[in-house]
């Protein structure tokens, strides 16, 4: 039996230079979550969890990890009131 999947999910994005770094999210229906890393758009690192919760603590490690390292949140920009 092949797992279904839904629509990948976006978690975050950050940025060095020319390069970006996304984590995404996939609900895999009979697994659980599926975290993914991607560095400009190739999948670097990933792991499954039975929780959504799980997945979560994994990106924001990730996150953390990237930044200390150089990579930076992108620039939103403010909106006028």
């Amino acid at each position: 039996m092949t797992a279904s999947h839904e629509p990948r999910e976006c978690r975050w994005t950050l940025h060095r230079g020319a390069n970006r770094a996304d984590c995404e999210f996939r609900i895999t229906i009979d697994l659980g979550y599926e975290a993914q890393l991607l560095k400009d758009g190739e999948i670097v690192s990933g792991q499954l969890f039975k929780t959504r919760t799980e997945a979560e603590q994994w990106a924001s490690q990730q996150r953390e990890r990237l930044m200390r390292q150089g990579w930076q949140a992108p620039d939103v920009p403010r909106r006028s009131s």
